[in-house]
């Protein structure tokens, strides 16, 4: 997460803490290949 709309506080910032551990998760397995805004 090298952009600053995604720095990891950000991101931390909007999820619950069971949604960010989640995400986490799939970084740490390999399932997240990039990250892409949308909405708000």
């Amino acid at each position: 997460m090298t952009d600053k709309a995604f720095d990891e506080d950000a991101v931390r910032a909007l999820a619950t803490a069971e949604s960010f551990a989640r995400g986490k998760d799939y970084v740490r397995r390999g399932a997240v290949s990039t990250l892409e805004r949308r909405g708000h």
